[in-house]
């Protein structure tokens, strides 16, 4: 792993990419893109702007330059293969705590990952993971976002040129091979976007770690239990043991830090019903 600067971490490699994999993917972006968006048209037939899962409106002239979520229902995510990416991720995510032990008590549950599909020509513009569009007077009924702490970007394809992950604060960009995990915070201070895709297809398993408790009124609902390569949310009830396994396992040699990390973990102990 690689710190990149500002809690951007780079795990490169961490799971091969079978062929099948995008070629399954391909056959669901059509029926995804229709999901997507509710569309509103104009008296000729044509769309005037969609508004998008998440509540964004987007204008009709600019639905094809954003990147297409393949998810939802009637799209299906290989469960084979991303329950694998959702193990290795939860992995990553403990060699991160070693880097940043003070994430580790702000890590209650997970948000299942979708895939996001880049066209040749779009693009993803600037934004922070934990921003939920507020308006003052106008609360979003979907607030979920703002319990995110870590934001996970896993590239699934090589054969596309652009696409990199830009920075803004932290004046770095990243371009991602298949395989490679870029972890970072969910807040403003790592805003970032996907530059354009000048060539080919780009697509990118996205999933996020958070903290909070239910709240069924702004669709924070957790479950004991997560499909593998599902979508919802999902306590992390062993991750305590997890981390506490990690630490002294794979740094056995750095008794000095282990013990320190250690000798906080009872401190964060939590349960769920």
């Amino acid at each position: 792993m690689k710190h990149l600067g500002g809690g951007v971490v780079l795990f490169p490699n961490i799971i091969e990419v079978p062929p099948y994999v995008i070629e399954e993917l391909s056959k669901q972006t059509t029926v995804a893109f229709d999901i997507m968006y509710e569309f509103t048209y104009d008296d000729d037939g044509e769309i005037l702007y969609g508004v998008n899962l998440s509540g964004h409106t987007i204008r009709g002239e600019d639905l094809y330059s954003d990147p297409i979520r393949i998810t939802g229902p009637g799209v299906v995510i290989n469960p084979e293969f991303f329950g694998a990416c959702d193990k290795a991720i939860y992995q990553k995510l403990l060699s991160y705590f070693t880097l940043f032990p003070d994430a580790f008590p702000c890590i209650w549950w997970e948000i299942g990952g979708h895939v996001a599909y880049y066209p040749t020509g779009s693009k993803y513009g600037l934004h922070c993971d934990n921003d939920v569009n507020y308006i003052h007077g106008d609360f979003p009924q979907d607030q979920s976002a703002l319990n995110q702490v870590l934001s996970c970007s896993l590239v699934l394809n090589n054969d596309f040129v652009g696409g990199t992950m830009g920075f803004k604060y932290l004046d770095l960009d990243v371009h991602l091979a298949a395989g490679d995990l870029l972890m970072f915070p969910s807040n403003f201070m790592a805003t970032h976007e996907v530059k354009e895709v000048t060539e080919g297809q780009r697509y990118s398993y996205l999933c996020n770690f958070a903290q909070g408790s239910p709240a069924p009124d702004r669709n924070v609902v957790i479950d004991k239990f997560r499909n593998p390569g599902g979508q919802g949310k999902a306590w992390l009830p062993t991750l305590d043991d997890d981390f506490r396994k990690h630490i002294t396992e794979c740094l056995p040699g750095d008794a000095d830090w282990s013990t320190g990390v250690l000798s906080r973990l009872p401190d964060h102990g939590r349960t769920t019903n």
